[in-house]
């Protein structure tokens, strides 16, 4: 298939990123103040397309106290043009009404980073070091040479103090960021999983002193056996597992908690049961110190699988353990919940469901539920087979060729609610830091209030493609995505992406593409960007354990 677009200097959109294996060497966690909002210009660009004009402003954090407490003082605006160590420098700027924070420099570089690059996509940006000419993915921190990362900071607007003879109402913000969360809070991370799947593939942070242990540990069956089998596996297999204190069972949210059974989904129901059963006696086996459980739900447990759905939206949490005793012998979570309540029952440890509607975030591995590796599979092929490239951004044909939404008129407005991976980790972790407070809770999880349609993303998925998104097809002929992408799938092979159709997607092909059809389906599913096309394998995660109590609840 195509190469990945070439970049292009243009203003970029900034997405942080979350990275908790760093050890900070500022006091990262806690919120800095820098200002108010109308104190900060939109950055623009020159019409020949060349550096950025320098309205970002640098911050350098007050050190920590002796005693690690945080100095009073906020951070000190430093002159951005003049030679200093960049390393303690924050940089603050805006574009198109949002703010962003980043490190004035990456631990490999000394230039400052001035230009900021768009990719030739959408929903793709960088920011590249001048002097040395390496880029940084804005959405991730991660460098285009090596492992290098470069630290994104999280931005908040808060509302300032309303005036004490109320004659005015305030309309500025102030704007404050924050490296939260920090790390620190485990001693070691370790992802274990069925399959193998190469270190340089889960894209976590390059051995050094600053990363925390983090430990691979592939071939442990959920499937079969006993507790009892399985937590000789975990002993044999997983370091210091007596001193695990958190668990996190995400299966990417969806694969994996739902392993296909010729579409049965009582069966399904039943075996993911069985594997959580396993889980949860092995730990009370070999896991004395354990914590915390949390895991993933989903909309699912919401019946959005009935036609017109079981409860009126919005989807509130209390109604989770009210749904109709047929619907209930197909979804794993209300059982998952008697599961992990009756085995924490006398224990130290409880445990909190985090739920999902459609997520927004990258994985490494694939998914058979992955509807934007369904999209993308099917908008590569359509682009390609339209004559567009998307590193010649100067084409006639780029923007031009429609391409219509693959579903029908209700799905194209019907409403989600999406949330990214990087609130969904947080949610989660902040969840497993806090039991006190969601033990025994499910907990909604969505970015923000306002919910979506594919009305809106639509077009801009598609102009990532460089192809223009219009709404559904009034003829109704055209080839559904897994039916175009069987019909052309050679060109994969014949462009050096053989594995671009992953083999089990194909035992989901039908529910994804019935995501885009309101009367059947509301929402469901996991997006993500990337700069390329997208290449799946069959690998999978099963659960990730913390080792270490965390030095504060947060």
């Amino acid at each position: 298939m195509p190469n990945p677009p070439v970049a292009r200097k243009l203003p970029g959109c900034l997405t942080p990123a979350m990275n908790p294996f760093r050890a900070p060497s500022r006091p990262d966690g806690a919120w800095h103040k820098v200002g108010l909002a109308s104190a900060f210009p939109d950055l623009d660009i020159d019409y020949d397309g060349r550096r950025i004009t320098a309205k970002c402003k640098a911050f350098r954090i007050p050190n920590s106290k002796t005693d690690g407490s945080q100095q009073p003082e906020c951070p000190v605006e430093a002159d951005i043009d003049l030679p200093g160590d960049l390393k303690d420098q924050v940089l603050v700027f805006k574009y198109k009404g949002k703010f962003h924070a980043i490190d004035h420099v990456s631990d490999s570089q000394t230039g400052s980073l001035f230009d900021i690059e768009d990719f030739g996509v959408v929903l793709s940006a960088g920011i590249t070091c001048p002097k040395h000419g390496w880029s940084f993915d804005l959405f991730s921190g991660q460098s285009d040479r090596g492992n290098y990362k470069l630290k994104v900071w999280e931005v908040q607007l808060r509302d300032l103090p309303a005036s004490s003879d109320g004659a005015s109402e305030v309309t500025d913000k102030e704007v404050s960021f924050s490296g939260y969360p920090t790390s620190g809070s485990f001693s070691r991370v370790t992802a274990v999983l069925n399959r193998s799947v190469p270190e340089a593939e889960l894209h976590w942070p390059s051995p050094g002193p600053d990363r925390s242990q983090l430990q691979i540990v592939s071939g442990v069956d959920l499937l079969q056996g006993t507790g009892n089998d399985l937590a000789k596996q975990l002993k044999e297999k997983v370091n210091g597992v007596e001193q695990i204190t958190h668990v996190f069972y995400f299966g990417l949210c969806y694969a994996i908690l739902f392993a296909p059974l010729n579409e049965d989904p009582v069966k399904e129901c039943a075996q993911n049961c069985g594997m959580m059963q396993r889980l949860a006696d092995a730990l009370n086996m070999v896991a004395p110190n354990l914590q915390t459980f949390v895991y993933s739900g989903g909309t699912r447990g919401y019946g959005i699988y009935i036609p017109g759905g079981i409860f009126q939206p919005p989807l509130v949490e209390s109604m989770a353990d009210n749904l109709p005793d047929d619907y209930a012998r197909t979804v794993t979570y209300p059982w998952f919940r008697k599961i992990l309540t009756d085995s924490s029952k006398g224990r130290n440890w409880t445990w909190t469901e985090v739920c999902p509607d459609a997520v927004v975030g990258f994985t490494p591995n694939g998914s058979a539920f992955s509807l934007t590796l369904h999209w993308a599979q099917y908008l590569s092929l359509y682009a390609y087979n339209h004559g567009i490239r998307p590193n010649d951004t100067t084409s006639s044909k780029r923007d031009e060729v429609e391409v219509p939404f693959p579903g029908n008129e209700a799905g194209y407005r019907s409403l989600l609610t999406p949330v990214s991976e990087k609130i969904l980790g947080r949610i989660a972790i902040h969840a497993a830091l806090n039991p006190d407070k969601c033990g025994h809770k499910i907990i909604n999880m969505v970015d923000n209030d306002r919910p979506v349609s594919f009305a809106e993303s639509w077009p801009a998925i598609a102009d990532w493609f460089g192809l223009k998104g219009v709404g559904p097809s009034q003829a109704g002929d055209a080839l559904k995505p897994g039916e175009y992408e069987a019909k052309f799938r050679h060109l994969f092979t014949e462009n050096g992406r053989p594995k671009g159709i992953l083999q089990h997607q194909e035992t989901r092909e039908k529910e994804i593409e019935e995501v885009t059809v309101a009367d059947k389906i509301r929402s469901q599913g996991e997006m993500f960007h990337q700069r390329r096309l997208v290449e799946a394998d069959e690998k999978s995660f099963n659960f990730t354990v913390f080792s270490g109590n965390p030095p504060e609840q947060r």
